[in-house]
């Protein structure tokens, strides 16, 4: 190939911005680990034995039972249902087998997160998460128990992923640009569970075993990234080959730490430092709430709502939806605050973060009243829970970064871990409470999370830093365009001058 055209065609790789090409890739691999986590939620419904509220092409229309007494039932058929004979007890334990996995966050963390190797194991946690979830609908003809086996991997990969992505900002982002760049990777969660409940509705009620196709689906598309991860993403600008020298200067001017990697991680300031132990706490009741909501979510509107399977899936991705666009359009508003001097950083943060766990519990608390002969009113509520969360990544998300940016990954990798118990006792704690499936054992439950709001809010706000801790900041001078250029090369500090 001609110099000319090599050349030509390396301007058009850096005429689109490369922090920005990393939010696309981001929000791909957020998308399809969502995907493979939650599909689940849809698909147990339709998978177990049991008495269901369905009418799917391949059962014949039945009679409704005469004591009926909700409307719109005219179209849904009780049958018992062919399936895996799991217990409210089991189902549960199902769902949360793949936050067990995030259990392992901090301690791959530890490792992985301060070499120069993070986009691998980012792409190593999808490509873990997509075979996993492929293999689940054979295991299940051979051996149904190994799918607790098989989500715990799954989770694995997920462990890895999210601190990683979020690692990787604390290098490309520029301060002010951070809410916009990393709340469109995260976006990627929302769209993706939208895409797994919908799909996965659509499929179970157009075939008997349509949840295994759903499952084939995600964990494919996760594979497939995997390999656009590998060739479009690069750990930090100065590896990049495609990156412009505009936008390297750029970024290092806007940063806040160095790209000296293999750094000894403090780790009693860490866990001794209150706007970390804020974060920690508000990461994993923020996640409790997610978590109860999109496990758990399809389960409400199967069981209160009494929605068939093909409405619950469409039903369930609505909430996700909305907060997928809300996350983006959050993120913008709170850079807009900030740049034009609006707000402070700090009261962008406080605000955002009260919005979120306020405004999540009053919805709660409303959602707990609303009867079966109000689904609009439910999905509403659900919806706007939903939506008022997506001002938590604007606000205790993009803190984990402020605090410490070299060690963001790790405060994540640390509330990812959290996070996991909540993703493993959310959805147990839920199925104890609601064993008879009655509205006002769904009431109780959700005021569990109400209560959780406000205290973690409190926590978090009596904490709240917004600049770079004591323990975080480099001992180093900041690196120059030629330290980033020729990484690995900068001159030892210490020796200077001798």
């Amino acid at each position: 190939m001609a110099p000319d055209v090599v050349e030509q065609r390396k301007c058009c790789w850096s005429a689109f911005p490369k922090r920005w090409t990393l939010a696309i890739m981001g929000f791909g691999a957020m998308f399809w680990v969502s995907a493979m986590r939650d599909q689940l939620g849809i698909a147990i419904v339709c998978m177990v034995k049991g008495e269901d509220i369905i009418t799917p092409p391949w059962h014949n229309t039945t009679t409704i039972p005469s004591n009926s007494t909700f409307p719109h039932e005219t179209e849904a058929v009780y049958k018992e249902s062919d399936g895996l004979p799991w217990n409210k007890t089991e189902q549960s334990l199902i769902l949360a087998m793949f936050f067990a996995g995030f259990f392992s966050s901090t301690f791959l963390g530890i490792w992985y997160l301060k070499h120069d190797v993070i986009r691998y194991y980012v792409g190593g946690g999808l490509m873990l998460a997509g075979v996993a979830t492929i293999i689940i609908p054979y295991c299940l003809t051979v051996e149904h128990r190994l799918i607790y086996a098989l989500r715990l991997i799954a989770g694995l990969g997920g462990a890895i992923l999210f601190p990683g992505i979020q690692s990787l900002w604390g290098k490309w982002a520029p301060r002010n640009e951070l809410a916009t760049l990393t709340t469109i990777s995260a976006s990627g969660r929302f769209i993706g569970t939208v895409a797994a409940f919908s799909l996965t509705g659509i499929l179970c009620n157009a075939m008997p075993d349509g949840w295994k196709l759903s499952f084939y689906i995600s964990g494919a598309g996760g594979l497939i990234w995997f390999v656009l991860w590998q060739l479009f993403t690069a750990n930090n600008p100065a590896s990049d080959p495609r990156i412009s020298p505009r936008e390297r200067d750029y970024i290092v001017a806007n940063i806040e730490v160095s790209y000296e990697e293999n750094v000894a991680i403090p780790w009693r300031a860490i866990l001794t430092s209150k706007p970390v132990i804020g974060c920690l706490v508000i990461h994993m009741v923020s996640d409790w709430v997610d978590y109860s909501l999109t496990t758990s979510g399809p389960t409400y509107m199967h069981e209160v709502l009494h929605l068939n399977i093909y409405e619950n899936g469409v039903l369930s991705s609505v909430p996700h939806l909305a907060r997928g666009m809300c996350t983006v359009l959050v993120g913008l508003l709170a850079d807009l605050l900030v740049k034009r001097k609006i707000l402070s950083v700090y009261w962008t943060r406080v605000i955002f973060q009260t919005l979120s766990n306020v405004g999540s519990a009053v919805f709660l608390v409303c959602l707990g009243f609303v009867s079966a002969d109000q689904r609009a009113l439910a999905v509403f509520l659900f919806t706007a829970v939903m939506c008022m969360q997506a001002f938590a990544e604007s606000a205790y998300q993009i803190n984990e970064v402020e605090i410490a940016p070299k060690f963001a990954g790790t405060i994540t990798s640390m509330g990812n871990s959290l996070s996991g118990v909540a993703g493993v006792l959310a959805p147990i704690v839920t199925g104890v409470m609601t064993p008879n499936k009655t509205q006002e054992e769904w009431r109780n439950s959700f005021m569990v999370i109400v209560g959780l709001c406000g205290v973690s809010l409190v926590v978090y706000l009596a904490f709240l830093r917004v600049t770079v801790q004591p323990w975080a900041k480099e001992t180093k001078k900041k690196p120059t365009v030629a330290h980033v250029v020729n990484f690995g090369t900068e001159a030892d500090d210490s020796k200077q001058g001798q």
